[in-house]
């Protein structure tokens, strides 16, 4: 119940914001949805599953020096470094909660602020498809694609200059060191010339092409001559979780919307300063909406760093003032939430070998934290 109030009164207070958007104070309304985000995520108690187990990790590195928890913890360095200076300050694993919560939540505002021309829409659909996923269970996934799109819109906004480069890659290299998925972010600026092209053909070769690499053995023989350590650990990991039965289709049936929402939003007119940016987000988040059909372990994770890019080109259809484009954006995202309300009401088994994200457990607050054992129930479901 929590949830859904939170999206309404966040509809509200985005509305009231961009009604009067040309009026003097009207951010107020934007700053205090942006806090009103914070406030909820950050005092929440054992909700996520993923947040289960960060803070089971974090409890149980009491103690420890900041090497140790590298290497007992199992993460990426940042994150570990998180832990281990809130640990020497002596304080809660609420702190950790709230401080990740500020810093992804403003850097999101800001990032959906700069980029679209409808920020108040986007943030409504992040806040029904992505909130609880991004904010209570891909803790530091979320860090690591906020960073990743910001590094992506400094490379846009200093027009591709060897300047903007260093900044981008070294922003990304940060990504990384919270979450090593973003991996991927460095080679795409390598097929950016593709999916910034209005044209159809290439971009259906690149998906050609993709498919027949991951469709047979070259991309395994790869990753085992040549990746080694903790990556290719990772790699196996995900690779295990494999999709069948109703969740191919449903996964077949996003990537098909993907493709559409993708076509209609590259025909676009005067779709904002940063339309080129959003454009190829949007073809490249399609493209790994296919490979997850082919290798779900994978391109399942990775669409994480390009979903904010494609919810901000469906909002931004939805509210076009050309009629085609804005049917086909609503209809899409109709359709999206159907897919979605059914994932949800769909049992954990679905899934077989993936903790159930997206179930949205009962929402509670630190200030009543007793009587939760359900939450360790459902950390075990994996």
């Amino acid at each position: 119940m929590l949830y859904f109030l939170l999206i309404i009164i966040s509809a509200i207070l985005l509305h009231k914001y961009s009604s009067n958007k040309d009026k003097p104070g009207s951010n107020r309304y934007y700053i205090i949805t942006c806090l009103l985000w914070i406030i909820v995520v950050g005092i929440r108690y054992r909700v996520g599953i993923d947040t289960l187990q960060y803070e089971t990790k974090f409890e149980n590195t009491e103690g420890m020096n900041v090497i140790q928890i590298m290497f007992t913890a199992g993460y990426e360095f940042m994150w570990s470094f998180f832990m281990y200076v809130l640990h020497s300050l002596n304080l809660q694993y609420i702190y950790l909660q709230f401080i990740h919560a500020i810093i992804f939540n403003v850097l999101l505002f800001v990032y959906v602020k700069k980029i679209s021309l409808t920020p108040s829409v986007s943030l409504i659909l992040f806040s029904v498809f992505l909130f609880f996923y991004f904010e209570t269970e891909i803790l530091r996934e979320s860090l690591a694609v906020i960073i990743s799109l910001m590094a992506l819109y400094l490379l846009y906004k200093g027009n591709k200059t060897l300047r903007a480069y260093v900044v981008y890659y070294s922003l990304i290299v940060l990504a990384i060191l919270f979450h090593s998925s973003a991996l991927i972010m460095l080679v795409y600026p390598l097929v950016l010339k593709i999916f910034e092209s209005k044209f159809l053909v290439p971009k259906l070769v690149f998906i050609l092409l993709l498919l027949i690499l991951f469709a047979t053995p070259i991309v395994d023989n790869f990753i085992d001559t040549f990746v080694t350590g903790a990556v290719v650990d990772k790699v196996d990991a995900y690779q295990d979780r494999e999709i069948s039965g109703s969740l191919l289709y449903l996964r077949i049936i996003e990537a098909l919307i993907a493709l559409v929402v993708a076509w209609v939003y590259s025909r676009m007119k005067n779709a904002g300063e940063y339309r080129r940016l959003i454009r190829a987000g949007v073809w490249f988040y399609a493209v790994l909406m296919i490979g997850a059909c082919v290798k779900y372990g994978i391109f399942g994770r990775l669409v994480n760093y390009f979903s904010i890019l494609y919810y901000v080109s469906i909002a931004e259809l939805i509210v076009s003032k050309v009629k085609n484009a804005r049917v086909i954006g609503r209809l899409c995202c109709l359709a999206l939430l159907v897919l979605f309300l059914y994932q949800m009401s769909r049992p954990a088994t679905l899934v077989s070998g993936i903790r159930y994200y997206n179930k949205y457990l009962p929402y509670t607050t630190v200030f009543d934290d007793t009587g939760f054992e359900d939450r360790v129930n459902f950390q075990n479901l994996q």
